[in-house]
């Protein structure tokens, strides 16, 4: 919406000649509409994902990404530059009605419910000011590229600028490996559970490493091929769009890593996220690529911003331990000192949940639990697995078992990756003596909860430490 209001005076500073204003402002037409849908979209595949349904939230993203393509290919043909966001407004909108057959399964747990709360309305402000200001400090950042080439090239160096914007904006694609970590991430934050937030923090540094340079090798290799698909046809300007293509690559893995913990802090440090988000794309690169057209010329400009990343990683690891100390880092939270956390996860077979028993009970007594509490532990830990093991049939099934054992109370959480159950419900078809075992359990037990979380089901049971008395 503000690029379309403020589309005049945009381009008015981009030296851009009247008949490329008008393109500029046909294809700007159809943006209204699209800042309607296109935030209703992200949010229904967050929903529909964190709801456990991966499948519809996969089929809506593809529904997006490929009907974005063909709609805007076909209506920019018929109707002009207009017709390629119109494409993205019609794809938009058939990847809502995919997402919202979600509702209709019967494991939905989502509701459509008319509330507005200014408090709320603050709160959503506050945890998506980083995006936003990620989209608009990124225009701005190709604002002021734009007149770096203008200032250091001939107009023809244009067409290099163009195409170098859209490998930029390719790095959103680095974001993913968050996306699929952080339902799970801010789950264990809600728990509590340190240790198993620097175990999966392990496994998305591991995962974004391997992806962003995966990314970085495959579009040095490309950049031949990039420079063709956007028709770039003299010499000189083809070698030009190789050798920037190639020097942004270096920055790969310094935008991967902080896009991830931007994000990562977003929850817990808004107002750090959204500052290391502004050194990120304000001050680090603008500084780098003046300081290096400085030192080798116009030729500095890519290899600058290549290095920004970095330089922006540094100054946001000093400016984090300064700020909330070094023990805040998520490779380094420790665990509260009141609370002993014991993590196991694994594949369901009824070995391993005997071996869990034994761990359990080992735990239960070498802390003093009391025996009421032990006993419960043991049985819930191996019948429920087993369980679970038995509706689901050929098929391989994973699960979680944490169990952090406080001053007063226990707290105990099972989850697992099979059809939807929940053990909780006491109205539940009695299909054998172990699913009877486990209701008469849970009828007897009042401090319980079942949510399903990122398609896990998660059991979630409190115990006193020791003998209450009646």
């Amino acid at each position: 919406m503000l690029l379309y209001f403020g589309k005049g005076f945009f381009f008015a500073g981009s030296n851009i000649v009247p008949e490329v204003r008008q393109r500029a402002f046909e294809f700007a037409l159809w943006f209204p509409l699209l800042a309607l849908v296109a935030p209703l979209t992200q949010v229904l595949h967050q929903m529909v994902y964190a709801d456990g349904d991966g499948k519809v939230s996969m089929a809506s993203c593809l529904v997006l990404l490929g009907g974005n393509v063909a709609f805007s290919v076909i209506l920019c043909n018929h109707i002009g530059l207009s017709g390629i966001v119109l494409g993205s407004v019609v794809s938009s909108v058939l990847s809502i009605l995919v997402s919202l057959l979600h509702f209709l399964r019967k494991s939905n747990s989502l509701r459509f419910v008319l509330h507005f709360n200014v408090r709320d309305t603050l709160a959503i402000f506050r945890y998506s000011a980083v995006e936003v200001c990620d989209f608009l400090l990124l225009g701005f950042l190709f604002f002021v590229m734009n007149h770096f080439c203008l200032a250091y090239y001939d107009a023809d160096y244009l067409a290099v600028f163009s195409v170098m914007t859209d490998v930029i904006e390719f790095s959103i694609m680095l974001g993913a490996v968050w996306q699929a970590a952080e339902p799970v991430v801010n789950v264990y934050r809600g728990e509590g559970n340190a240790k198993a937030i620097r175990g999966m923090m392990s496994h998305v540094n591991v995962m974004m490493f391997v992806v962003a340079v995966f990314s970085a090798i495959l579009l040095a290799a490309i950049a031949p091929l990039v420079a063709q698909i956007f028709h770039i046809q003299t010499p000189k300007l083809i070698d030009e769009t190789i050798g920037a293509i190639r020097t942004i690559s270096i920055g790969a893995l310094g935008i991967a890593f902080l896009k991830l913990y931007a994000c990562y802090h977003l929850h817990e440090h808004p107002v750090y996220a959204l500052v290391l988000v502004m050194i990120f794309l304000l001050v680090a690169p603008i500084t780098m690529m003046l300081l290096f057209v400085h030192l080798m010329g116009a030729s500095g400009l890519w290899f600058g911003l290549a290095l920004s990343p970095y330089v922006s990683i540094l100054v946001g690891i000093a400016l984090f331990a300064v700020v909330f100390g070094v023990g805040h880092f998520p490779m380094l939270l420790e665990e509260d000192k009141d609370t002993l956390y014991f993590v196991e996860n694994m594949e369901l077979t009824p070995e391993h949940l005997v071996n869990l028993r034994r761990e359990v009970e080992a735990l239960a007594v070498a802390h003093q639990l009391c025996m009421n509490t032990k006993l419960k532990l043991m049985l819930l830990v191996e019948e429920m697995g087993m369980l679970s093991i038995s509706k689901n049939p050929n098929r391989k099934l994973l699960g979680e078992f944490t169990l952090m054992i406080g001053k007063q109370y226990v707290h105990a959480i099972f989850k697992d990756n099979g059809r939807v159950l929940d053990l909780t419900d006491l109205e539940q078809e009695l299909s054998d003596l172990r699913a009877f075992l486990i209701t008469s359990l849970m009828a007897s037990h009042k401090e319980k909860m079942y949510l399903i979380t990122v398609s896990f089901n998660r059991h979630m049971f409190r115990f006193p430490r020791y003998e209450t008395e009646s």
